[in-house]
């Protein structure tokens, strides 16, 4: 994964998460191609379980990506404790 960052809607000031996946293709892989500005490797925007489907304008509201974030802890192997530091 390349980044989750978050945003603030300018009208509404809710904040979301994108999720955004970075990787060369197979194309650059096979011939070796540098990456470069000009030439960058793929980019796409993913789903996060919990949120809908991936969306480049949206993004997962803050409130739905924190609910799936704590059904996707193990709470048998990170305590909340630990978690909270």
């Amino acid at each position: 994964m390349r980044s989750a960052p978050i945003w603030q809607g300018p009208r509404t000031k809710e904040y979301s998460v994108r999720a955004q996946y970075l990787a060369q293709t197979l194309e650059q892989m096979r011939n070796a191609s540098p990456l470069t500005l000009a030439a960058p490797p793929a980019e796409d925007d993913v789903s996060i379980p919990g949120c809908g489907p991936a969306n480049a304008t949206t993004g997962c509201l803050w409130d739905s990506f924190a609910q799936a974030i704590e059904h996707a802890i193990d709470h048998r192997i990170v305590s909340r404790e630990l978690a909270a530091d």
